[in-house]
């Protein structure tokens, strides 16, 4: 370590920080997942081998859910000339052309999730396609490392053929790895004849995605993927570009095969049940590991279930941002196209995917309305917030403040509840431990018609704060909205600590039915506000107490602010301290607490 310059931590910190596994790994971390952790590197292969992974561990049980990435950053300085051998002159890849000399290199980063097909079917996702069967080999046997040959190229093909259970003949479309380099080229060609010839009766599409993105070196393979995929979901093949005459050593009609050099359509079947669309992807490793997928057009018809809220928001909000002021007004301008020509969209629909899912940029601009109709006028009329501009840093913190109690009253979260679904999730969450505690349902006190005085008693009110200020939590983290500090006041440090990661909310909850069943064995008390500070508030307990007698006696319960304080005491004694402060003006508010609370009533506990 101290030959390399680095010394203690700094040796963890940069390995954590450069490792393959390490990313991956902090990945896992950040979502909070325990199955299989893998970072897979072998060279332009990795992304699909990682999915060939995925894949049997979706197979084996292991997991229920992948993620598979890919990631290709030129984050360093390379020179033309240190890879001159496989760089084309003019930085176009021209796969299967005779004046194919190299590629061009290109960024990436691409994710798709697998499930079982099963699974997502059961739980209403929606199904771009299958995957149906993955082949790997490695060219161990070739004269030199990582130089491809027909052998294991084609191995790879047959593999995934033979995992699939799909006859060559079947498969209508190969999307090629084809870099675009002279000795490449041929070879994967004649791969694919030997492979995909057997039993074929329609001439086999081969195209290459890298003609018109570039190589994306170790993302290319789900580079790849993607476009088969949009090609059997929009029903078309894109064009191949970049091809003006066959390199001489392709032998097409072998196959037979044809190259793309227009789109065309690629239907679905009368009889889809009977017949799908299915396609192979390839993707070769400059460390010889050679790697092919078969995939099915998605089954149809297959429709994702709608959810329903079920009462729709009154209003909605929908926010637009963008790195400049003219960017922002094109935006907005966009929006107000999509809407006119959309009149009948979800508008709800609408503003989560803006909301939630774009990034916030520095030029910000929000806008409420009622329906499309009210959103589109008050776009064209820029009668909308308008945020100052947002530069670099990590924006101002965030404090989150817990009330105690006294802060209940009928009807609250009621709305949200109806309206919000992260709200509804998390205070049934409560409820439910509340249930299952002590038989309380909170939503007894808290809603209906009438106001339940019920709701006052401690043993209901303390449970039903902690539960609305529990949901609400949740739903700002939900929109991204994660408090940098959190503060409580009497009954809220419970609910703050719950927000620090101190306690798991069946923890908090039992806790607040234990503190709440002790409390409601306490002798009333009242409590009571007053706005003013705590010296004059003292001077007028000790004039009131001179004239009530030795029966008299009030705390100080909390100081709120300056001109705010909060008494609590004996219910005659509180009472007497109110009517003296409105005989002088004083305003004064009884708090809705069926205890004294923080007063000697509780020196018991």
């Amino acid at each position: 370590m101290t030959v390399t310059g680095y010394r203690h931590k700094e040796f963890y910190r940069s390995y954590m920080g450069n490792a393959f596994g390490a990313t991956s790994g902090r990945l896992a971390f950040m979502l909070g997942v325990t199955g299989p952790n893998i970072a897979s590197e072998s060279g332009c292969s990795s992304s699909m081998v990682s999915l060939g992974l995925a894949c049997k561990s979706l197979r084996n049980q292991e997991t229920n859910l992948s993620l598979v990435c890919g990631m290709n950053l030129l984050l360093h300085p390379f020179s033309f000339e240190s890879m001159k051998p496989v760089l084309a002159l003019d930085g176009r890849c021209k796969t299967f052309d005779e004046s194919a000399d190299g590629y061009a290199r290109a960024e990436g980063i691409a994710v798709v999730v697998l499930k079982r097909v099963s699974d997502a079917v059961r739980d209403g996702d929606r199904i771009y396609s299958l995957i149906r069967g993955y082949g790997e080999a490695q060219e161990g046997p070739s004269k030199s490392m990582g130089t491809p040959t027909v052998e294991c190229e084609a191995l790879a093909i047959n593999l995934a053929l033979e995992d699939a259970g799909v006859e060559p003949g079947d498969v209508e479309y190969v999307e090629a790895h084809g870099t675009g380099t002279e000795v490449g080229d041929p070879t994967e060609m004649e791969a694919i004849a030997r492979a995909y010839s057997r039993g074929r009766k329609q001439p086999l599409v081969v195209g290459s995605v890298k003609t018109v993105t570039g190589h994306s070196e170790s993302c290319s393979g789900l580079t790849g993927l993607m476009k088969t995929v949009l090609a059997l979901e929009k029903e078309e093949i894109p064009p191949h570009i970049n091809l003006q005459k066959l390199n001489p050593r392709i032998n097409l009609d072998k196959i037979p095969a044809e190259i793309p050099v227009e789109g065309r359509p690629w239907k679905k079947y009368a009889a889809p049940e009977t017949r799908r669309r299915t396609a192979g992807v390839s993707s070769h490793g400059i460390t010889g590991t050679d790697t092919h997928l078969i995939v099915e057009e998605a089954p149809s018809p297959h429709t994702a279930p709608k959810f329903v809220l079920p009462l729709k928001r009154s209003r909605e909000i929908l926010t637009l941002s963008a790195k400049s002021a003219d960017a922002l007004d094109d935006m907005v301008q966009n929006y107000i196209h999509f809407f006119k020509q959309n009149p009948t969209v979800e508008l709800s629909n609408v503003c989560f995917t803006a909301n939630t899912g774009r990034a916030h940029l520095g030029h910000r601009v929000a806008v409420v309305g009622e329906s499309v109709e009210d959103i589109v006028k008050k776009l064209e009329k820029k009668s909308y917030l308008q945020s100052p501009t947002v530069t670099g840093g990590s924006g101002p913190k965030v404090g989150f403040l817990f009330t105690g109690h006294g802060s209940h009253y009928h009807g609250m979260g009621q709305g949200l509840y109806e309206t919000n679904p992260v709200f509804r999730h998390h205070f049934d969450t409560c409820n439910a431990i509340f249930k299952s505690e002590c038989g309380l349902d909170v939503r007894k006190f808290m809603w209906g018609s009438d106001p339940n005085p019920q709701l006052s008693h401690t043993t209901n009110s303390q449970p039903a704060i902690f539960t609305v200020e529990y949901a609400l939590l949740k739903m700002w983290e939900s929109w991204g909205v994660r408090p940098d500090l959190v503060l409580g006041h009497s009954l809220g440090e419970v609910c703050s600590a719950l927000a620090a990661g101190a306690w798991s909310v069946d923890q908090a909850a039992r806790f607040v039915v234990g503190r709440a069943k002790a409390f409601g064995l306490a002798a009333e008390g009242r409590m009571l506000a007053v706005k003013a500070g705590q010296g004059q508030v003292v001077d007028m307990i000790e004039r009131v107490g001179e004239e009530a007698g030795p029966d008299f006696w009030i705390d100080v319960a909390t100081i709120n602010s300056r001109d705010q304080t909060v008494v609590s005491g004996r219910e005659t004694s509180v009472r007497a301290l109110a009517s003296y402060c409105r005989r002088r003006d004083i305003k004064t508010h009884m708090v809705d607490a069926a205890h004294g609370f923080h007063s000697r009533y509780k020196s018991q506990f």
